[in-house]
Parts: C-alpha cells; sequence; structure tokens
C-alpha cells in the first residue's frame, strides 16, 4: 500500500521551508517559489529528502514531519499556486507571470493544465515576466479549441511599460486556438501571414507596433473580421504608419465594418495613404486619434476625399484636439459623417475585454 504524502517542515529562525514527500514527487517550496521534483522511484526521492534534510540539521534547522492524510491538503503544494486563477463559472483562465527566470515554464505548465479546463476565456498577464516563444510554442503543440477569446495584455501596466513582452509567433497561437473569436494582445508582437477562420475581434497594440507584423497583417485572410483595433506607438512615435495603411488596402477580411488606429504621428498623411483608393465596401466605421500637424492640411485633404470617405457610416477624427471651432464644423459639412473621436468609445483599453 502507498504511502500517505509526508509534510517536513524545517525551520531556523526566521526561516523556513516545506517539503512535500509523495511517492516518487518531492514538493519544495510554497507558493510560485514551488519547485516540484520528480525521482524514478519513492525510495529515490526518499534518499533525496533525507539528503536535504541532513544538510539542513547540520545548518541548524528544526524538522517537523506529519502526515497529509487529506488530499486537499496538497492544494498548497499545486506549482501553479500563484500562478493559475481559475474562474468555473465564467470558464475564465488567469495566468500571471512573476519570475523571469521561470516565466517560460510557468507558462507551458499553465497551459498543459487548459486541456483539463477547457476555459473559454485566456487571459496572460506579464507581472512583469513574459512567456516569450512559450506561449505559442505550447499551443502549437497542445491546441486548445475551448478557447474563444485571447488577452493578453496587462490592464494595469500601459501599453510602453508591455512594449517588450513576448509571446511567439501569433500564427502559431492562432492555429492552437481554432475557436478564437475575440483577441486583444499587447506588447512586441510577431506574427507570419496567416488565415483565421473565426476570429471576429482582433486588438493588436504596441510601442510601437513592429512593422513587420503589421506587413503580415496585410498577407493575411480573416474572412470572419468585424472589427480591428491597432495601436501603432504610443510614447515611441512614429509607428509604422505606412505599413499600416498598405496592410489595411491588403488585407483579407470580406466582412470587416469597424476599425480603430491609434497612436498616428501623422494623421493627415495616414488618411491620404488610406483614401487614395476606394474603401473596401464592407467598411462602416473608421476612427482615428493621433496628432495633426496642418489644419489647413488635413482641411483640404477632406475636401478633396469627400466622395471616398462618405462611403463611411461613421469617421472619428480627434477635432476637439486638433482643430478650430471653425475649422471642425467645416470638416463636418465636407463629410456628413465625421463625429469627434471623443464621442466614440476608447476600444483599445482593458475595459473592451473586461467581459469576456
Amino acid at each position: 500500500m502507498r504511502a500517505m504524502p509526508t509534510l517536513y517542515r524545517l525551520t531556523k529562525g526566521p526561516f523556513s521551508l516545506r517539503v512535500v514527500h509523495a511517492g516518487k514527487r518531492l514538493i519544495v517550496g510554497e507558493g510560485e517559489d514551488q519547485i516540484v521534483q520528480t525521482f524514478a522511484s519513492d525510495a529515490a526521492a526518499a534518499e533525496h529528502l533525507q539528503h536535504m534534510i541532513s544538510r539542513r540539521r547540520r545548518e541548524g534547522c528544526r524538522v517537523e514531519t506529519s502526515e497529509v492524510g487529506d488530499p486537499s491538503e496538497l492544494a498548497e503544494a499545486d506549482p501553479l499556486t500563484g500562478v493559475l486563477k481559475w474562474d468555473p463559472e465564467r470558464r475564465r483562465a488567469t495566468i500571471s507571470l512573476h519570475r523571469v527566470e521561470a516565466a517560460a515554464r510557468m507558462c507551458e505548465a499553465a497551459l498543459a493544465r487548459m486541456v483539463q479546463l477547457q476555459p473559454t476565456t485566456l487571459h496572460v498577464v506579464c507581472d512583469p515576466a513574459s512567456p516569450g516563444a512559450a506561449f505559442a510554442s505550447a499551443l502549437a503543440r497542445a491546441p486548445l479549441p475551448s478557447v474563444e477569446r485571447l488577452i493578453l495584455d496587462t490592464p494595469f501596466q500601459t501599453v510602453t511599460r508591455q512594449r517588450l513582452n513576448g509571446f511567439g509567433d501569433l500564427a502559431d497561437a492562432l492555429a492552437g486556438l481554432p475557436a478564437l473569436t475575440a483577441a486583444f494582445l499587447t506588447g512586441d508582437l510577431v506574427l507570419r501571414p496567416t488565415a483565421h477562420a473565426t476570429l471576429r475581434n482582433l486588438f493588436l497594440l504596441g510601442d510601437p507596433l513592429p512593422s513587420g507584423l503589421v506587413a503580415s497583417l496585410g498577407k493575411s485572410r480573416l474572412p470572419s473580421l468585424q472589427s480591428l483595433g491597432l495601436m501603432l506607438a504610443r510614447d515611441a512615435a512614429p509607428g509604422p504608419e505606412p505599413a499600416a495603411a498598405a496592410a489595411l488596402a491588403s488585407l483579407q477580411a470580406p466582412k470587416l465594418a469597424t476599425l480603430d488606429v491609434d497612436g498616428l504621428a501623422d494623421l493627415t498623411g495616414f488618411l491620404s495613404a488610406l483614401s487614395a483608393r476606394p474603401l473596401p465596401p464592407s467598411w462602416t466605421r473608421l476612427s482615428l486619434d493621433g496628432h495633426v500637424d496642418d489644419e489647413d492640411a488635413l482641411l483640404a485633404l477632406l475636401e478633396a476625399r469627400a466622395p471616398v470617405l462618405r462611403a463611411l457610416q461613421v469617421l472619428g477624427l480627434p477635432l476637439t484636439d486638433a482643430l478650430s471651432e471653425p475649422g471642425a464644423a467645416r470638416a463636418q459639412q465636407l463629410v456628413p459623417g465625421l463625429v469627434d473621436r471623443e464621442e466614440l468609445p476608447d476600444r483599445m483599453l482593458p475595459a473592451t475585454y473586461e467581459e469576456w
């Protein structure tokens, strides 16, 4: 009969170390600092434990033992304690990564747990560590068909503070999430040209958003995409504005209706590039936010491109912040669907995904 798990508590003054011997496993430490070691046999684990205890006793530690009779007492020994939060009612899993040296390993372990949990929403919080390529590669190896919503964002950090967070190639992540319908992704994002059948809402934020990702987006096929948001830059302006304009023109997304593009260092130049040809017939709302250097240049562009821009039901521009009152009135005469950007919801904020 297999022996019950045994808890060893090693103490010396303020120092305290918790070790659980459970069969072939030794679980050393608590919470996110735990290390789980698996040995070839129970005897090998016990031998390693005795070496550890002998060394600690020589250092002056006291050792107290107790039998772990209730399996629930082993919950503290879960290596994902402090890393994985599970909301069973909403089927929402949150992975929080705190230690740089353990981020990839903890992310892989948490994603492996998703196979049993079957979440519909998956949220990765980099606080402050990010998993790097381990995230995308783990999904490529073990897809999660239950996940419908993906969030790679730390809501209490700015986009600038998250600018170095990496997750591997998002094309691999998307392939591992075949039922995904919504994604809100922030960081140093990587993407090769891809296709995804079910993705309807996509938000990409960077400081700046990598030009390679933007170019690959323009070569991608997203037949269900209805809403797209791009934060091209925050503090590191300018972002990849010419690449973004070209990508929006070439992206294969026949159902795309709503677009938000923020962080424009040259809003007039971006709108000029975007409206140089007729807009895709599916587009109904376009919202742009950024810097307008010359009011007269923007008004001249709106007058010249009014036939193209009138195809939109709503065009959002920063009227109050960028134009004089007479200039804003003139702009709205030229394009009847023009509204102040402030009147539209800011969808590049965590509020977008809070209810996912």
